[in-house]
């Protein structure tokens, strides 16, 4: 009895072993490709129009730059799944998110389009965000 067990047991794993998959799948795409994509200056057109200039860089450093003043706001990322980055904001002038993580789901309709869900602090809505839709100007 405990024969046959351990012979079904055997065959079993030898069975799991040879349907494992090696190859990962198509659709799966690398992170650090994910990276490399962010990087570059992004234009905001959605929801204002040009209203912003969104840099993302090598080193994990965002720089949000307003059209309306000279005020570069600073912001550190990380991919940390196929459609979220984490980003830290080091904003003083707003205690309630200078240091603290917020994550965000991303959309690439295009390799040169983004949209960034729930990105932009707002003082109205429901959620006290809202998306941004921006596209590639420069890598």
């Amino acid at each position: 009895m405990i024969k046959m067990r351990i012979v079904c047991l055997i065959g079993f794993l030898v069975l799991w072993f040879f349907s494992c998959d090696d190859e990962p799948s198509e659709d799966i795409v690398d992170i650090t490709q994910i990276e490399d994509m962010f990087i570059g200056s992004w234009l905001e057109y959605a929801p204002c129009d040009s209203c912003m200039q969104v840099v993302f860089l090598e080193n994990g450093q965002v720089e949000q730059v307003s059209r309306f003043d000279d005020m570069i706001l600073s912001m550190s990322y990380s991919v940390v799944s196929q459609n979220s980055i984490e980003v830290v904001r080091d904003w003083e002038f707003l205690p309630e998110l200078n240091g603290k993580p917020t994550s965000h789901k991303f959309i690439f309709h295009t390799p040169d389009t983004l949209e960034i869900l729930q990105l932009i602090p707002v003082a109205y809505g429901v959620t006290g965000f809202q998306d941004i839709q921006m596209v590639k100007i420069s890598r």
